[in-house]
């Protein structure tokens, strides 16, 4: 009888072991529901921060693209301005219409300076074979 009750020891010492690891599991079974719970909640945070990131990138590159479509309105007023500005002062920069009339009146002065050379030249008879000397102005 001494073999059934070492037998019977052993039965229980291994049931009690047996409790023990269920007991183990149990608790790593919790563990891993509390932490997949976790993940979840992680999960649903990240994509909820992800969708408002995205909205916000949204809104930002709206208002980017209505920005620079301010800016390229604005610089093609600009250069619109300025091409009108150099047609009406001539290219010259000298501001508003006066441009042109200071301009076709100094013609006027060389084509009136190219004539009187070439009536002074007829009278003292420097013709020069035909070719005439020019100062450069």
């Amino acid at each position: 009888s001494k073999k059934v009750q070492t037998a019977q020891s052993n039965v229980e010492i291994g049931q009690e072991a047996i409790s023990a690891r269920e007991a183990g599991i149990a608790e790593l079974q919790s563990q891993v529901q509390a932490m997949q719970a976790t993940l979840d909640q992680d999960a649903q945070a990240y994509a909820q921060q992800m969708a408002a990131l995205q909205a916000n990138e949204a809104q930002l590159r709206q208002q980017l693209e209505g920005t620079l479509a301010s800016l390229q309105a604005a610089y093609n007023d600009l250069a619109a301005q300025q091409a009108a500005q150099a047609s009406s002062s001539g290219g010259g920069g000298g501001g508003g219409g006066g441009g042109n009339n200071n301009a076709s009146y100094n013609d006027d002065d060389d084509h009136g300076e190219h004539e009187e050379r070439e009536h002074e030249e007829r009278e003292h008879g420097d013709d020069h074979g035909g070719e005439r000397e020019h100062d450069d102005d």
